[in-house]
């Protein structure tokens, strides 16, 4: 038998590494100090990490509000409450794994006046620093009034962990559900 097939059939008294070297056999178990050895073809995989190891666009998309209270105009003459004017904008954080943090606003993604309700496509884009693990969006619902604007907020934020884990174009789907005066939905990917 050649030592190419002893190589083969795992029965040479060579080492895994010099059957590797010259047969391309046993290349699973043969390695040295410094790095992995592969014959034949070539073995790559790409390593995720919970981080963005490069920079990457965000698509930020507003798709749905509904007033839930009656605390933002009063009640009308007909006994139910009426539509309030909502300016609708969030705050959006990237926070790196080792806890520093960038900021970008969306500026008012949506302004409505007398409307309870609206749905549809409003949107904003951003970069992705290099480095980002966590994505915190923060909502903000102003209700415009002509003596003071009335701020409506839930003052909650809504946080996706890991994001490097997302593949590109993966929709993450957020919705404000701690507020109990308005239902406010929003979904964003990153490419």
């Amino acid at each position: 038998m050649s030592e190419a097939d002893k190589c083969y059939y795992g029965t040479s008294t060579k080492s895994s590494t010099y059957c590797c070297n010259n047969y391309g056999y046993q290349c699973a178990y043969a390695y040295s100090s410094s790095s992995y050895r592969y014959s034949s073809s070539s073995v790559k995989t790409e390593v995720v990490e919970a981080h963005t190891s490069k920079t990457k666009t965000m698509k930020f998309t507003l798709t749905y509000y509904k007033q839930k209270s009656a605390d933002w105009d009063g009640i009308s003459a007909g006994g139910s409450y009426s539509d309030g004017d909502p300016t609708i904008s969030f705050s959006i954080y990237f926070i790196a794994s080792g806890g520093q943090s960038t900021s970008k606003t969306t500026g008012t993604l949506l302004s409505l006046q007398d409307q309870g309700s609206w749905s549809g496509s409003k949107t904003a884009s951003f970069e992705v620093p290099i480095g980002t693990q966590d994505i915190k969006v923060c909502p903000t619902v102003v209700d415009k009034d002509a003596l003071s604007n009335d701020n409506m907020s839930s003052g909650y934020c809504y946080t996706k962990t890991n994001i490097g884990y997302l593949t590109n174009y993966s929709s993450v789907e957020q919705s404000d559900y701690n507020s109990s005066k308005y239902e406010l939905e929003w979904e964003w990917y990153l490419y």
